[in-house]
C-alpha cells in the first residue's frame, strides 16, 4: 500500500499537535515572479513544540493559489524552522528562520531566451516550474490577550530555488490565533 505523502505529512503534524500549540489559519499573500504578479488569501498549519523558554521548533503546511492575466501559480511550502522570541519569555516580538520544500505548478508558458514558445518531445507546450528548495524568515509578535489564548501578528518572506525558471518570491502578512494543547514548561 502506498501512502500519499502529503496525506502522510499532515497526519504526523497533526499527532503533534496533541502536545504543542498549533496555528490553522489564514493569511493575505503576495506573489512576485518574472512577469507574474498576484495576491491572494492563503490557508496555512502551524506547529510549534516548545524548546525552551525562548524558542519554538515549528513545522509548517501551507497552501496558496494565485491567479492573474489569465494565469495561475499554486505552492504547497513544507517548511521546518525555529522561532525565537527576543525577550526570551516564548512571547512577544520574534524571529522565525525557516527551510523546506515547496511543491507547485503553474499554467505560465515556458520560453527560451528569444521569447518562443518550448515544447516537449510529445509536441506539447512546456509550463514554468514553481517548486523548489525554500527558504525564508518571518518576524513578528505573539501575544497573549487573555487565558491560553495566542494571537499572532507577524510578516514573511519566502523564496522558492526552482532552477531554469523564474523564481517565487512570497510576501505574506498574518494574523493567526494558536490553539494550545499544553503549557510551555512541560515540555524542556
Amino acid at each position: 500500500m502506498r501512502l500519499n505523502p502529503i496525506l502522510s505529512l499532515i497526519t504526523l503534524l497533526l499527532l503533534f499537535s496533541t502536545c504543542s500549540p498549533l496555528r490553522a489559519q489564514l493569511e493575505v499573500a503576495h506573489l512576485e515572479r518574472k512577469d507574474f504578479s498576484a495576491t491572494t488569501l492563503g490557508g496555512f498549519l502551524n506547529i510549534g513544540i516548545p524548546v525552551s523558554d525562548a524558542a519554538d521548533v515549528t513545522a509548517e503546511f501551507g497552501v496558496y493559489a494565485f491567479s492573474a492575466h489569465d494565469n495561475s501559480v499554486v505552492i504547497v511550502p513544507i517548511l521546518a524552522g525555529y522561532r525565537y522570541t527576543l525577550d526570551q519569555s516564548g512571547s512577544g516580538f520574534y524571529i522565525e528562520p525557516f527551510a523546506g520544500y515547496t511543491i507547485g505548478a503553474t499554467d505560465i508558458s515556458k520560453t527560451d531566451k528569444n521569447g518562443n514558445l518550448m515544447y516537449d518531445n510529445s509536441g506539447r507546450e512546456m509550463e514554468q516550474k514553481a517548486q523548489g528548495i525554500t527558504s525564508g524568515a518571518g518576524f513578528g509578535y505573539l501575544f497573549q490577550p487573555a487565558g491560553r489564548l495566542v494571537f499572532n501578528l507577524g510578516i514573511r518572506y519566502l523564496h522558492v530555488f526552482s532552477g531554469g525558471d523564474p523564481q517565487p518570491n512570497m510576501f505574506s502578512l498574518r494574523l493567526s490565533h494558536s490553539f494550545s494543547f499544553g503549557r510551555r514548561t512541560e515540555y524542556y
